[in-house]
């Protein structure tokens, strides 16, 4: 137990640290959970950390090294904060690839195809060790519609099964505030019971932002049946930045 408590003040500290150092970034390359056709520019480090429910933390970095490709790392910490008798547990970091097949032009969207391993909700005594499954393999295409900077994004991913996923940021106030809106499922003839996540973005500057979200909106939904994987009215809170390096 005070092993654990160490490690999680150690943990703590790294975490401010990261959190207010040029070390961070706004990630463009997601909205919540789900990626845009977006990329990291080349020779640019972004780096996020996002706190969930159960006191779980999920942090990353990703990088930009070639001009049409890029990859990252995530890792999950379960309990991170606050105070649990079950201790801090470690998951195994997972992997990020993303590759910008096109860059897209006024009548074709852009197209991007990567790999997501990162999993949520670590627990050891469930199959699989994760609750809520990683995207796995994904296929996104996207561009502008209607007014200039609202992108809106559509994709499949692979994951055992066919899933798929759609996703925006819109714009609110000037470059500052921004609107993040996305519907994800695991089954591509069942809309109704689709994840719905919300969140607003503030701009903090160019390269710095903060995001507040709710995930898995149950007041879009007529039924809020829970099960093992389904975390309804989740709030998160993200930071990021971005550099380069």
């Amino acid at each position: 137990m005070v092993k654990n408590m160490m490690l999680k003040r150690i943990l703590s500290l790294l975490a401010v640290i990261l959190t207010f150092s040029p070390l961070l970034f706004a990630d463009k390359g997601y909205v919540i959970n789900t990626p845009t056709v977006d990329m990291l520019d080349y020779d640019f480090c972004d780096g996020g950390l996002r706190f969930f429910s159960n006191g779980n933390l999920l942090c990353g970095a990703n990088f930009g090294i070639l001009k049409r490709l890029n990859i990252g790392a995530s890792l999950e910490l379960s309990r991170f904060v606050g105070k649990s008798n079950k201790g801090l547990k470690i998951a195994i970091p997972a992997l990020q690839i993303k590759y910008k097949a096109y860059d897209g032009s006024m009548d074709y969207p852009g197209i991007a195809v990567g790999y997501d391993g990162q999993s949520c909700f670590f627990n050891r005594k469930y199959a699989g060790n994760y609750l809520q499954k990683k995207l796995g393999f994904y296929f996104v295409i996207g561009r502008e519609f209607f007014v200039e900077n609202l992108m809106i994004n559509f994709g499949i991913n692979f994951n055992n099964k066919v899933c798929w996923f759609i996703n925006s940021v819109i714009p609110l106030y000037k470059e500052i505030v921004y609107l993040m809106a996305e519907a994800e499922y695991g089954n591509m003839s069942c809309f109704p019971n689709a994840r719905f996540n919300l969140g607003l973005r503030f701009a903090l500057n160019e390269y710095a932002s903060i995001d507040c979200i709710v995930r898995d909106c149950c007041f879009l939904k007529k039924d809020c049946n829970k099960t093992r994987d389904r975390f309804f009215d989740e709030r998160m809170l993200k930071m990021g930045y971005t550099i380069k390096f």
